[in-house]
């Protein structure tokens, strides 16, 4: 590694992970080297990492994605190499208050368009949030730029559920937190949080511990959709929330349609004032990753938890209790994906037979532990799952 990169300063550490100045000797890129702790990783987890890692190389050429230049291992630890790119991270636009409603959705359609990336490439996310989103410098009038960061790196959240969680406890989903399969709703519904924190300017939900703030993810009455929002942009935001993945949009490429739609009816398409600054003000990317390797993953004893509490809630879950429906008809065939034909950089959208159904991460689900040791008891659902790329020697 350090005949690849003259490593500078460290920049920050955390639970999981270590960041340091960085240079690449080839190239001369500047950038930062992110280096995991083998604790807070299983063999089996670092093995899917790598594989991620390789998948999210092939985006590089990106421009909403801020993915791996080059990883590799030393040791039993992992590595990771990104270039540097300036940009305010959205929490701390949000430290300002809400945004206004269709800057907002603006903002959001990008970080749709971002995790619609992801998803052609079989990807998910798993860890979205306003720290995780950076709003980049645009001249003049040009629409915003976003960036997404540290996909596939899903912190553990100390739970006493059955299930290791992954993700962070104000943006983690329903079915991760009950230990049911993840597919691309999982990411949808981080991206409902995130607008809703944008327009509300707070959480969906907030609550004293981890344990509570599971369970009102998991079955409390979604909040009041704000009223600033158009009727249309309000439905959106309460299926993006919905409990159960099956009433949330099919796809982030759906999404993306319904936001531009909401938008539309919004009536509005200005740019958030952040997005405005001078470059020279903008946080630069080292000196996010020093403070995301120091971000508030949360901390909390198991003594502290109250494992009957979060038991009970997922018991009267509706998304636990969704009942198995009977096919009255043989479902059709299946059909390949098919590219929009009224887009000039056409993206993968998915036949009828995936919208039955939400998607499965395969080969071995669920994404709710660390080496995915949980096996599903096989069911009559034959949609396409999304296929993991090789183990990378």
């Amino acid at each position: 590694m350090t005949e690849q990169y003259a490593v500078g300063a460290e920049l920050g550490s955390g639970p999981s992970s270590r960041v340091f100045e960085a240079t690449c000797r080839k190239t001369g890129r500047v950038g930062s080297l992110k280096l995991l702790h083998p604790s807070a990783y299983s063999d089996a987890e670092q093995q899917r990492v790598k594989r991620e890692w390789a998948k999210q190389a092939t985006l590089a050429a990106s421009d909403r994605l801020l993915v791996p230049r080059a990883f590799g291992e030393i040791g039993h630890a992992l590595w990771l190499f990104r270039a540097k790119v300036d940009g305010v991270p959205l929490d701390v636009v949000l430290g300002d208050g809400p945004v206004e409603a269709s800057q907002a959705i603006t903002v959001a359609v990008e970080i749709a368009r971002a995790l619609d990336e992801l998803h052609t490439a079989g990807l998910l996310h798993r860890d979205l949030k306003p720290e995780h989103v950076l709003l980049r410098p645009t001249p003049g009038d040009a629409p915003i730029a976003i960036a997404v960061i540290d996909a596939g790196l899903a912190p553990h959240i100390e739970t006493p559920s059955p299930y290791q969680v992954f993700g962070t406890p104000g943006y983690v989903s329903p079915e991760q937190i009950a230990g049911k399969l993840v597919g691309f709703r999982s990411d949808l519904y981080a991206l409902g949080c995130v607008l809703y924190e944008m327009i509300v300017g707070a959480p969906v939900f907030t609550a004293e511990s981890v344990d509570e703030l599971l369970i009102l993810h998991c079955s409390a009455p979604r909040p009041a959709m704000p009223a600033t929002l158009p009727p249309a942009a309000r439905d959106l935001l309460g299926s993006l929330l919905a409990i159960d993945p099956r009433a949330r949009p099919i796809s982030a490429r759906h999404a993306v349609l319904a936001l531009e739609a909401a938008l539309h009816a919004a009536g509005s398409s200005n740019r958030p004032q952040a997005a405005q600054t001078s470059v020279s003000t903008h946080e630069s990317h080292q000196v996010q990753d020093t403070r995301m390797a120091q971000t508030r993953e949360a901390q909390v004893g198991k003594a502290d938890l109250n494992l009957g509490a979060i038991q009970d809630a997922l018991a009267k879950s509706t998304l636990l209790g969704i009942p198995q429906q009977t096919p009255t008809a043989p479902r059709p065939q299946a059909m390949p994906p098919q590219p929009l034909s009224d887009d000039t950089n056409p993206r993968i959208i998915y036949p009828p037979l995936m919208q039955q159904a939400q998607a499965n991460v395969a080969p071995i689900p669920p994404i709710n532990a660390r080496g995915y040791a949980s096996i599903v008891p096989p069911t009559d659902d034959t949609s396409p799952h999304i296929a993991i790329a090789p183990t990378i020697a």
